[in-house]
């Protein structure tokens, strides 16, 4: 009976330690549950600030397009007054190119990128310059 006793004390003991490492195991998983939605709480906040900043730079940027044509507006009804009124128009006050006669981005964009591939003064100086200046031939 000592041999069955003692299996049973292992059998127990064995027991014991699969329920405090299943207790372990529940405590972690729900403090990774917990670190998890904390997380995803601080990812959610961080993303609706995101949308708000983004109405904001969409709703300031409406409030602006619309004061540029406001104004474009009223210098236009200003020059139309002074020319009818034959008075001389100031160099700020002359006619702007209408929005349709502005370039377009994908012709500035091609415009920036000639621009990129042509060589600066930089660039053409630096493999023919030697770095000394001959003062015989020097014009200063």
């Amino acid at each position: 009976m000592d041999i069955a006793d003692d299996d049973v004390h292992a059998l127990e003991n064995l027991l014991r330690n699969f329920q405090e490492q299943l207790q372990e195991i529940a405590v972690y998983q729900a403090d990774e549950a917990l670190d998890k939605a904390v997380v995803e709480a601080q990812i959610e906040d961080l993303e609706s600030r995101l949308d708000s900043r983004q109405q904001q730079n969409q709703d300031l940027f409406r409030r602006v397009k619309m004061l540029e044509e406001v104004l474009q507006m009223e210098r236009q009804k200003r020059i139309r007054q002074m020319a009818a009124d034959n008075e001389v128009l100031p160099g700020f006050m002359t006619p702007r190119r209408s929005r349709s006669s502005l370039p377009s981005f994908q012709d500035l964009s091609e415009l920036l990128l000639a621009r990129r591939a042509m060589m600066s003064s930089r660039m053409w100086l630096k493999p023919n310059c030697t770095g000394t200046i001959d003062m015989e031939h020097c014009d200063c």
